[in-house]
């Protein structure tokens, strides 16, 4: 009878938990940087409309001689023809309007930012008069203004 010589093939258990721990980590470490490169891309997108709303508030002032006496830009009649969009931007994430305060001489408009490092205040803004002085902590919430005050 001729003698079968078994060969060993494949990988042991051991050698396979390591691969898959490794893949482990990296896929962790992987979903983590893109976790965190989502939400501060939605805080960008934020901070952007906030600038486009104060750009089209300061045209509106332009026009109108005032920035209204309603409670809230959205409730501005026509405002969202200043916007190319035809519309006044909302959280994209929430889907929610932007906290804002609209008076006779002046506005205020907050979004309150995902990463709380990347703001420029670190409470909304409650009312027209809300001092926009960045500040030196927490920063959890960008806030604009009109440009005289």
């Amino acid at each position: 009878m001729p003698k079968t010589v078994l060969t060993k093939s494949g990988f042991t258990l051991v050698e396979l938990m390591v691969v898959i721990s490794i893949i482990a980590i990296l896929a962790t470490i992987g979903l983590t940087v893109y976790t965190q490169a989502q939400k501060s891309a939605r805080d960008a997108k934020r901070q952007q409309d906030l600038q486009e709303i104060q750009k089209a508030l300061e045209q509106y002032y332009a026009v109108n001689q005032n920035y209204s006496s309603v409670a809230s830009i959205y409730s501005i009649s026509n405002f969202g023809s200043y916007f190319a969009a035809g519309a006044v931007p909302t959280d994209t994430q929430t889907t929610s309007n932007y906290t804002s305060f609209v008076c006779t001489g002046t506005y205020r408009v907050c979004a309150k930012l995902e990463v709380t490092t990347n703001g420029n205040m670190d409470a909304l803004a409650t009312t027209c008069s809300s001092s926009l002085v960045p500040s030196s902590s927490g920063r959890g919430f960008y806030c604009v203004g009109n440009i005289s005050n």
